[in-house]
């Protein structure tokens, strides 16, 4: 028996492939970086950095005020996501973020 994250992730693999590919906002590389910010590489080559600090203190994000647990950032189904299931909506991730060519040091 596979879990429902993973029984999650192989119908989006499965749907992306139907629709021809990956999503144009799955995200392929995230990583903590200071002053609560990450940087994000979106598979259609997109670079950028997205800047947590104004969603800290509102609802779910609070959590993420923890460093460590800041931290622990992830990708889940081409998001970016905590382990407590909080995540950055698609489209906010792409319309906030600061395009880069690089990732910074």
């Amino acid at each position: 028996m596979i879990g429902k994250y993973q029984l999650a992730e192989k119908i989006h693999i499965k749907l992306n492939r139907y629709r021809g590919g990956y999503m144009y906002w799955d995200v392929k590389v995230v990583k903590p970086k200071p002053e609560y910010k990450i940087y994000v590489e979106i598979k259609d080559g997109r670079k950028g950095i997205f800047d947590m600090k104004p969603y800290l203190k509102k609802g779910v994000f609070k959590e993420l005020k923890n460093i460590n647990y800041f931290n622990q950032v992830g990708i889940l189904f081409g998001a970016v996501t905590w382990p407590n299931e909080q995540d950055i909506a698609p489209e906010t991730l792409i319309s906030e973020m600061k395009l880069v060519s690089k990732e910074p040091v």
